[in-house]
């Protein structure tokens, strides 16, 4: 029979899990506003199919707009994005402001200079695209893993708070607190620190550190194999200015307490990424880098259940 403490962590896993797939479905919110010559309300054409505005009004999901026209059916000229705000645990949020009208007879064309149409605007939806993409990749994996945490049964030596001891090329030599919620399955929060004298990496003066969270279970016949899937944010020896990185990782615990063990792991995703979240011109160019991890070491649970 579960545990009373099992099934409390269960719950709470379940909550988690439904407000994950919540902040997926609104994961970028759109706002329209209109002014100067601009009527509303304003029809848009979607990749979502045809939508129609008036000020002030929101539309959640991802969308790619290819044409807007106002009240009166003139089509309007700027239809991108004027604000784009990209928070950590937080939907994106898109802000649409139009404001001009194509002109509509060749007089009127001549008072838009070439200066008007080059003049670069703010457009930061390069790093939300690259975050969207990381996020459709790997949600099928972790869903799979979140119904196996759902439906967890006991295990020896679980749930448990472990030290890490390892070498790593982003963070280089570390140690780090890794705590497993729940039986056979569950969920996992971590966060270390290190320092690189092996690797060389291109930031290793400065002391590294990294926290994450993400799923676990556990095969074996004896129950002594751990398989890990996260989500890591990190200041890394190799790059400076952040990474993200999505992490697989195994775990083998030795006797019957299955408390020492050995670790291994490998990730990958983009680092610099305070950059990817600023503001820049249209055609400059992504400053995000491809980083890669692997990793090794020996874990010592601290605390374990029978």
């Amino acid at each position: 029979m579960k545990s009373k403490s099992f099934k409390t962590w269960t719950i709470l896993l379940s909550l988690l899990l439904a407000a994950s797939m919540e902040m997926k479905a609104q994961d970028v919110i759109n706002y329209f506003y209109m002014k100067d010559e601009v009527c509303p309300p304003v029809t848009l054409s979607t990749s979502d199919g045809t939508k129609v505005v008036n000020n002030g009004d929101r539309i959640d999901g991802k969308i790619s707009i290819y044409s807007a026209t106002d009240c009166n059916g003139n089509k309007i000229l700027d239809i991108s994005s004027d604000k784009t705000s990209i928070r950590t645990g937080q939907p994106t949020v898109n802000e649409y402001i139009f404001s001009t009208l194509y002109p509509t007879t060749d007089n009127s064309a001549g008072s838009y200079s070439e200066d008007y149409y080059a003049e670069p605007y703010s457009n930061s939806s390069a790093g939300s695209d690259i975050g969207h993409t990381v996020v459709e990749s790997v949600n099928k994996l972790a869903e799979g893993m979140g119904n196996m945490a759902r439906n967890s049964s006991p295990a020896t030596g679980y749930p448990y708070l472990a030290l890490d001891l390892g070498i790593s090329r982003m963070y280089g030599e570390f140690a780090r607190l890794h705590c497993c919620l729940g039986g056979d399955a569950g969920f996992q929060l971590y966060g270390g620190i290190g320092k690189d004298w092996i690797f060389n990496g291109d930031n290793k003066d400065k002391m590294s550190w990294h926290a994450g969270l993400g799923y676990y279970m556990v095969l074996g016949y004896y129950e002594d194999q751990q398989f890990d899937f996260g989500i890591t944010y990190s200041e890394t020896a190799v790059i400076a200015g952040g990474a993200i990185t999505c992490d697989l990782g195994y775990r083998y615990f030795l006797g019957r307490a299955r408390r020492l063990g050995f670790f291994g792991g490998m990730g990958f995703g983009v680092g610099n990424v305070k950059d990817c979240f600023k503001e820049r011109y249209e055609n400059e160019k992504f400053p995000g880098k491809f980083v890669w991890d692997v990793q090794v070491g020996v874990c010592v649970k601290i605390f374990a259940g029978k």
